[in-house]
């Protein structure tokens, strides 16, 4: 989705250099199992105020991207991608054929087929749902900032 949201962005007049996807992968039209991902949703916004909303909203959103139609891009993608696959609900809400040699085989988790970039693609610890912790994000901190370092010495 943040690529899309860059698109429009993009018509709007905004410049986006890059984007950066944390443990994201490319959604196949048609091939999301809305069921799966309910189990996924489910398990993860359980312990959350007004989690039936939550879980609504976030199923509704599922079924539009089940049958959204990803296009290629020009923009600079990182992608910090988990160095473990995680929970079997996960698996099963982005591909129900994922499994720890497919992912370790699309290094760019599908990007690189809409990018038109070379995409960087940096290992970060833990799985999708533990790749965010502080303790991780700590140590691939230097190439999280690295894009942004022009900016910075601009401002």
């Amino acid at each position: 989705m943040s690529r899309e949201i860059v698109a429009e962005l993009k018509i709007w007049g905004y410049e986006i250099p890059f984007v950066m996807l944390f443990d994201s992968w490319v959604l196949r039209t048609n091939e999301l199992d809305i069921e799966n991902i309910k189990q996924f949703i489910t398990y993860v916004f359980s312990g959350l105020p007004d989690s039936e909303h939550r879980i609504d909203r976030a199923i509704k959103l599922a079924q539009l991207l089940r049958e959204y139609k990803t296009s290629v891009s020009d923009t600079k993608l990182y992608l910090f991608k988990s160095k473990q696959l995680g929970d079997a609900a996960f698996k099963k809400a982005v591909r129900v054929d994922l499994n720890e040699e497919l992912s370790r085989s699309m290094t760019c988790n599908g990007f690189d087929e809409l990018s038109l970039q070379p995409i960087e693609t940096y290992l970060i610890d833990g799985d999708h749902e533990s790749c965010l912790k502080a303790e991780n994000l700590k140590k691939v901190k230097d190439l999280i900032l690295a894009p942004f370092k022009p900016y910075f010495d601009h401002a």
